[in-house]
């Protein structure tokens, strides 16, 4: 939980394994903390400068040798509540030029196609499904990475909930019927699921429609997250179509 936690606000998963360990063994050469985390040298080295400039950790030569000591929790958790609050006025004014920048974008005509990458695309294109508000149809692939798991249980999830016009028909696999994620997070009132045998569906990525988009997921490996979104009526009402065939033949 630390550790998902850190991330979130912003250190890689490396960073944070880093932080942990100088944090508990106080002042410490590079060698042994490479050691520790299971990393190369060279490479803790590298991350351990930008951690300096980060001013997450700091730096003292003792015998020609570099020690490295973790920044007090305290300190840092003043660093991300000063980092929160200049995020919050910004995000504050981005709101006034919203009319300006939509504006700019203008209508979407024929098909828009966009090709997101990492945690952060993932988090885009769910952060979009939430903006609208909208009823959606899923093909869902429940085999999740943790680091997206965490992301739809403590955010996407709760806030979908929130929104009395987000309702989901699901169709997933027959397999994973007693899916934890499913019976931890799905509210019955909104959520309408069957399912398929993999005879009948065998996915490789999750499918979500809504509005006149359709989003394709991977999100089954951490260090291979990407996503396509596509904006089209007729590609929608296409992925619709065989939505409401597969919704036939699946069982409840």
């Amino acid at each position: 939980m630390i550790r998902t936690t850190l991330e979130q606000l912003g250190l890689t998963e490396s960073e944070v394994k880093i932080y942990l360990t100088i944090l508990a063994l106080k002042q410490v050469p590079g060698s042994i903390i490479a050691k520790k985390c299971g990393l190369k040298r060279s490479n803790t080295y590298f991350i351990l400068d930008k951690m300096i400039k980060k001013g997450y950790i700091t730096c003292i030569t003792k015998k020609n040798l570099k020690h490295f000591s973790a920044i007090d929790p305290d300190i840092l958790l003043d660093k991300f509540k000063t980092k929160a609050s200049i995020l919050q006025h910004n995000v504050n004014n981005l709101e006034k030029f919203l009319p300006i920048l939509r504006n700019l974008k203008g209508e979407t005509k024929g098909v828009n196609v966009e090709f997101f990458e990492g945690l952060e695309g993932i988090k885009s294109m769910l952060y979009d499904i939430i903006k609208s508000n909208t009823p959606q149809l899923c093909i869902l692939k429940y085999d999740i990475c943790p680091k997206v798991l965490s992301f739809l249980e403590n955010e996407y999830t709760p806030e979908r909930r929130k929104q009395k016009n987000a309702t989901s028909k699901i169709i997933a696999l027959q397999e994973e019927k007693h899916n934890q994620y499913i019976e931890n997070n799905f509210n019955k009132t909104q959520i309408e699921q069957r399912f398929l045998s993999k005879k009948y569906l065998n996915l490789d990525v999750s499918v979500q429609i809504y509005n006149n988009k359709v989003s394709l997921f991977n999100i089954s490996n951490t260090n291979n997250l990407y996503g396509i979104r596509i904006e089209s009526k007729t590609v929608a009402n296409t992925f619709k179509s065989v939505f409401a065939l597969l919704w036939e033949l699946a069982k409840v």
